[in-house]
């Protein structure tokens, strides 16, 4: 398998698609959270408002596969 071109391709291919995806985000949330951090001394209802969109989306998910597999609602 190792010998293959193609898959030595698409190996090289998945990694340059993944790693900025998950490495810029996380760069850039630790800049936003480090000038926050220094601009708003413990103002915690700005981080109340910049937490709840990425609590919000798991939440809901969760829900979603709850009622799926709910004993009542789901099959």
């Amino acid at each position: 398998m190792l010998d293959d071109k193609r898959f030595r391709r698409s190996w090289l291919h998945t990694c340059m698609i993944i790693f900025p995806s998950i490495i810029l985000p996380l760069l850039l949330g630790l800049g936003i959270a480090l000038v926050l951090t220094r601009i708003c001394l413990g103002n915690a209802s700005i981080t109340s408002l910049l937490i709840i969109p990425s609590i919000v989306s798991p939440a809901s998910a969760a829900m979603v596969w709850r009622m799926l597999f709910g004993v009542s609602t789901g099959h």
